[in-house]
């Protein structure tokens, strides 16, 4: 049984618990060299989940590049999901690494590991929203395994989570962060999440969809 079979069967014990249950007012907490910052804004009702890994003042991507290396990030957050379940029979995840595997996922080619971690998180945390990054790659997966009006409306969702995140991956550069920041904290940290190998998972074929998927409206 592989490491993700086991840890999707331990989650069968589950406490799911709300996003609301582990909101945060303000806290950066700082692992090695990589700083997690959650933030809650007066006109969010979730917590700003936001990944860095810091240096000085640059950022630079939070994944992995190399192909073990994203494996053994993967099994390495599994496993602590799965310890979570083992010893308090519920999971908080106050670190985010639940949004976290289907990118990792979806770095390594592996559409199917993805799609199954992605169902793994609907079935775990079914009123957990998601980040916006965690939905680019949730859309991205399912339009490649086929089923193009489930990642429309994973696209969907992620344009009315994110505004800024689309325009980003369609025209290759950022759109203007001249916004009131205390009111777009959320928006701009989120954009700033997501690393240049998350937007060169889109090939022209998935781009040109994407972009047709945002033009047009919601079906009623």
């Amino acid at each position: 049984m592989s490491s993700l079979e086991l840890f999707m069967k331990s989650s069968r014990l589950l406490t799911v618990l709300r996003p609301g249950s582990f909101r945060l007012t303000r806290e950066t907490r700082v692992q090695g060299s990589r700083a997690l910052v959650q933030k809650t804004s007066p006109h969010d009702r979730a917590p700003v989940v936001s990944y860095h890994h810091a240096i000085g003042d640059n950022t630079m991507s939070f994944f992995p590049v190399d192909p073990p290396r994203i494996r053994q990030r993967i099994r390495r957050y599994e496993r602590l999901l799965a310890k979570e379940v083992e010893d308090f029979d519920r999971i908080s995840d106050g670190y985010g690494k639940r949004y976290l595997l289907g990118p990792l996922y979806m770095l390594l080619g592996d559409v199917d590991g993805a799609l199954a971690s992605y169902r793994w998180f609907e079935a775990t945390f079914p009123h957990d929203v998601g980040h916006p990054m965690h939905l680019l790659c949730w859309s991205l997966a399912l339009y490649r395994s086929g089923q193009e009006q489930a990642a429309a409306r994973k696209l969907r969702r992620l344009i009315q989570s994110n505004s800024l995140i689309l325009p980003r991956l369609l025209d290759g550069k950022s759109p203007d962060l001249s916004l009131d920041q205390d009111e777009h904290i959320r928006k701009i940290l989120e954009l700033e999440d997501v690393p240049p190998e998350i937007y060169a998972l889109w090939d022209e074929a998935a781009l040109t969809w994407a972009r047709a998927v945002g033009a047009s409206p919601a079906p009623d």
